[in-house]
């Protein structure tokens, strides 16, 4: 990840004068996607490598993609005749927003540093991303999403649950 700033300078003609405006804004350039095989596989599994972690099943395959500021966004694939082809590109993981308590709006989104795998004999997998936002007053929301694929099945079941320690306005969730 590479986080990047730009500065615009707008400028705005009116009947009365011109408006000139300075504008930053932030921009955060993802990891590439990884380079894996595209062969499907016949069976469920879950993965990983340095720079991913992956479940997959004959029909479907989601690739979550980590960089320098965590996990920040995950690629669909459904499986064709000759592989996986890629569906769509899920950016990010999940984002909230809140009204803290000086009433500002803050845009949090949900990369997370690490995750567990769990399985059972039933046919499940399950990647689970657990990620904490501290506040500057101490106030910590945690998110734990886990996204869950069986052996058969066309679905990626996704799972968000977002817990805050103290009284806050929940502007939005995305997941």
């Amino acid at each position: 990840d590479k986080d990047v700033y730009i500065k615009s300078n707008l400028i705005c003609s009116t009947n009365d004068e011109p408006i000139e405006k300075n504008i930053y804004t932030h921009i955060s350039i993802n990891p590439n996607i990884p380079k894996i095989s595209k062969a499907t596989s016949e069976t469920l599994k879950t993965f990983e490598k340095n720079d991913y972690v992956a479940i997959e099943n004959r029909y479907l395959r989601a690739l979550f993609v980590c960089g320098e500021n965590g996990y920040s966004y995950c690629v669909l694939y459904i499986a064709q005749n000759d592989g996986y082809k890629e569906l769509a590109v899920y950016l990010p993981i999940a984002e909230f927003g809140y009204r803290d308590s000086k009433g500002n709006i803050s845009h949090i989104q949900v990369q997370p540093h690490g995750h567990k795998q769990s399985g059972d004999n039933r046919g499940n997998s399950s990647i689970v991303f657990d990620f904490s936002h501290q506040e500057s007053d101490g106030t910590t929301w945690d998110v734990s999403t886990r996204f869950s694929l069986e052996e058969n099945s066309k679905n990626l079941k996704a799972e968000y649950q977002l817990k805050v320690d103290r009284d806050r306005e929940l502007s939005y969730f995305r997941g």
